[in-house]
């Protein structure tokens, strides 16, 4: 018999990070799925193909209406910044820098856009450094 921990990923056993049912209804592809009554979670491991998740069921990577560029198995037209558009393959030195001043200009919806629903910021700081090696 299989326990499920609620705020534990079902597939890489990590903590999951909270999420609002509204802010997921943005993500994912058909919200049928999504019940009033349960605490949602995001998995941040880029290692794991579920974004999604609660106790009953865990949103796949596939089952959400836009690709997340923040997991391994994303491609490189993967968006990594979901307000100013910025893809993957677009990532370089001076990417944080862009998106500040973007910033300065036009506030982020982060919150609403980023599936991860935070700022970029801290996941593209992460793949900068890992394309860095």
């Amino acid at each position: 018999m299989i326990f499920k921990v609620d705020g534990q990923c079902p597939k890489c056993a990590k903590k999951g990070k909270k999420i609002s049912l509204k802010k997921m209804k943005h993500h994912v592809d058909d919200i049928s799925y999504l019940k009033e009554h349960f605490n949602y979670y995001i998995c941040k491991n880029t290692h794991c193909e579920v974004v999604y998740f609660n106790i009953m069921n865990e949103f796949l990577t596939h089952q959400l209406n836009k690709e997340v560029g923040y997991k391994q198995s994303s491609s490189s037209d993967a968006l990594v910044c979901y307000c100013y558009n910025i893809k993957k393959s677009q990532l370089n030195e001076n990417t944080l820098g862009y998106i500040e001043t973007k910033m300065e200009e036009y506030p982020c919806a982060c919150g609403t856009r980023n599936p991860y629903a935070s700022c970029c910021l801290g996941e593209i700081k992460k793949l900068l450094k890992a394309k860095r090696g």
